[in-house]
């Protein structure tokens, strides 16, 4: 059975783990491979502290929203912090569609999200 082929990928700057997407559509049929990747990211961080960069993907479904909060729910409990940069239009449109952007930490690009890790929370994106 061949490997299924990685929709993110990781590094770390600063202490933060930073995750980008291979793939520009995150659909219904990706959500469980998409927790599972986000979890590894973070399994030995303590407390775990993760950037999501969004700029490469133009589309998010509603199953991958439920795992983007569920993470965003379960890093809070571990004392991290979970904050996404560089939302293309369509997804930050979903994301205030879905009320998300009163829950999720958003920052207009990743240097302003790295710098904000040591900072107190809060959306630079308007809701």
């Amino acid at each position: 059975m061949a490997q299924q082929k990685r929709m993110t990928r990781s590094d770390k700057k600063d202490g933060v783990v930073v995750v980008s997407f291979a793939v520009t559509h995150v659909g219904i049929d990706t959500e469980r491979q998409l927790g599972q990747e986000l979890r590894e990211y973070i399994k030995d961080e303590n407390p775990p502290q993760m950037l999501i960069d969004l700029s490469g993907v133009s589309y998010v479904s509603s199953g991958p929203l439920g795992i983007l909060t569920a993470m965003d729910r379960d890093i809070s409990q571990q004392g991290g912090v979970l904050k996404f940069c560089s939302v293309t239009a369509y997804v930050l449109e979903t994301f205030r569609a879905a009320g998300l952007l009163r829950l999720f930490d958003v920052h207009g690009n990743c240097e302003e999200a790295l710098a904000s890790f040591n900072q107190t929370p809060g959306s630079t994106v308007a809701g």
